[in-house]
């Protein structure tokens, strides 16, 4: 599990003092040569945050499927599952969804404004040392659709 709270505050005219938690909860299951990994995770961003560090889909690879930032606000709850599994010794795919929320109030967030979000993916282990893997996933949400190339897993 891993919390991050911060506290930020910006310096000069129009000086501003805001707060910005996030949580994150990962779990991970071995399942024969795969395995299944859960996240969930929650943003809230207090008053006056600026609007480039709201809480926005996308932009930490929660919710997948998502232009990042497209969904912004002051809060967001994501879950997560992801189906990891080897093709060969160095390539894999992965199957994945999820459904979260973002609003202007945890409170104001309801269960019929859900947003999913489904894809697959292929892996390429680019270190065996390391078991670091270069990742390629497509994902669609609503109304659109989403690449993601990175290095490492989304979680």
């Amino acid at each position: 599990m891993k919390l991050n709270v911060g506290f930020r505050q910006q310096e000069g005219l129009n000086s501003s003092d805001y707060e910005k938690i996030r949580f994150e909860y990962n779990r991970y299951f071995s399942l024969r040569n795969a395995v299944l990994a859960y996240r969930i995770y929650a943003c809230y961003a207090g008053q006056g945050s600026p609007f480039f560090d709201l809480c926005a889909f996308g932009a930490n690879d929660d919710l997948r499927g998502y232009t990042a930032g497209r969904y912004r606000d002051r809060a967001e709850v994501v879950t997560q599952l992801e189906y990891r599994r080897p093709i060969s010794d160095r390539w894999g795919f992965v199957v994945f969804g999820g459904v979260g929320e973002v609003a202007r109030s945890f409170s104001d967030m309801d269960a019929n404004d859900l947003l999913p979000g489904v894809g697959v993916g292929i892996r390429f282990m680019v270190s065996e040392a390391q078991r670091i893997n270069l990742r390629v996933d497509v994902a669609r949400g609503n109304d659109e659709s989403t690449v993601h190339i990175s290095i490492g897993e989304a979680f």
